[in-house]
């Protein structure tokens, strides 16, 4: 009872370390946990499957008493005559191809693509993981976190610098609206400077951060290409 606790437990760390994707078929266990697989062969007994988006092309096995049901890409849900309730969960794999072979190529807008599959971030960093090479790991490792730090500073940066130049542009607005303090004794020409300064003021820092934006943007594609070189030179 408590290896097949143990089990069950892998199986869902497991399927919601899964992104969400399109197109993939699934299987309903007990405890109604969700597999995401690509199907291959159904069985009487069995089934065989693929973990669905995964880099290894592992083929796994899984007892049909311990099925519910299954769900096909296209909708279509098939129920499982001979599922228990307290049937133990079995799964068995043979590695097909234990360690990958292929070449990471490029695709449109410098995404990068692997054994016909997109790699994303977490993809890339999969990859990088399955190096034996210790020395390609931790260069390739250095490249990644520069290229996470490029995405990082795109999406902390420049949303900053723009939200401060809409309050460098809209706080005079408020600050001469209330028309209170120091800002009663000004002329109106020194009110039209305070304007004219604060409109010039959040166009130069809301450019600044549509050129940082754009200057992280390119490097964390250079990155991916460094990365994509550096693997290859190495598989």
């Amino acid at each position: 009872m408590k290896n097949k606790t143990i089990l069950i437990l892998h199986i869902y760390l497991f399927i919601i370390s899964l992104p969400t994707l399109k197109a993939q078929d699934s299987i309903f266990i007990n405890n109604n946990i969700k597999m995401a697989v690509k199907l291959i062969e159904i069985h009487e007994d069995y089934i065989k499957y693929r973990r669905f988006g995964s880099l290894y092309d592992s083929i796994y096995t899984i007892n049909k008493e311990a099925i519910r049901f299954l769900k096909s890409s296209n909708g279509i849900i098939d129920s499982v005559t001979n599922h228990s309730e307290n049937s133990p969960v079995m799964i068995t794999f043979i590695v097909v191809n234990k360690k990958p072979n292929h070449k990471i190529s490029i695709i449109n807008n410098n995404r990068l693509q692997y054994n016909d599959r997109n790699l994303n971030d977490r993809g890339i960093k999969e990859l990088i993981e399955l190096q034996e090479n210790l020395k390609a790991k931790a260069l390739l490792m250095s490249e990644y976190k520069k290229m996470i730090g490029f995405k990082r500073s795109k999406r902390i940066l420049a949303p900053i610098l723009l939200g401060t130049g809409f309050a460098v542009v809209i706080s005079p607005f408020i600050a001469l609206a209330s028309n209170e303090g120091f800002v009663s004794r000004l002329s109106s020409d020194q009110k039209i400077g305070i304007i004219i300064t604060a409109i010039l003021g959040g166009a130069i820092i809301r450019i600044s951060s549509f050129i940082i934006s754009m200057v992280c943007s390119n490097k964390q594609k250079n990155q991916r290409r460094i990365i994509m070189d550096l693997y290859n030179d190495y598989n």
